[in-house]
């Protein structure tokens, strides 16, 4: 099966040597991908549609990529999602409404957390990978209300 990806339209990719596949979101189609480094095989691993998936992390140890779904930037109800290599087994990890748009996802694989960007909400954040302990760690809403209550 061909699948067609317009160059323009994909955020952001992860290369792992370690799983030997890149790993990229379509924004307008909300799927996640894999291909091999040269462009070939390259395979849809998640159809269902995401809501404005932005950053994709890729934890080859421990099997799982993880993406930000940003949501509706008028709302509060991004997310983080969490799948097998393959795109099995997608779970939310940080679920809608935890974070207002998240972006520019990190692991810190020693520490075993996830890091992000709330961009509306205007806050650096973290949780653990398998979402727990949410935190907010640098907040410059003062002022405004669209990011609501800060979770501390």
């Amino acid at each position: 099966m061909a699948v067609k990806v317009s160059k323009s339209k994909i955020r952001q990719s992860v290369a792992e040597v370690t799983t030997a596949r890149l790993f990229f979101l379509s924004a307008s189609s909300g799927q996640v991908f894999s291909a091999n480094p040269d462009g070939s095989d390259l395979k849809m691993i998640v159809s269902e549609g995401r809501r404005l998936p932005d950053g994709i992390v890729v934890d080859a140890e421990a099997g799982h990529l993880y993406w930000t779904n940003m949501g509706n930037p008028s709302a509060n109800d991004g997310s983080i999602e969490r799948a097998n290599l393959d795109g099995s087994n997608i779970t939310h990890i940080v679920p809608p409404g935890s974070t207002f748009t998240p972006k520019q996802l990190q692991l810190d694989e020693k520490n075993r957390k996830l890091y992000w960007c709330d961009r509306e909400g205007m806050r650096v954040m973290r949780a653990n990978v398998d979402g727990s302990n949410i935190e907010t760690l640098v907040d410059t809403s003062e002022g405004d209300p669209r990011p609501g209550k800060d979770i501390k």
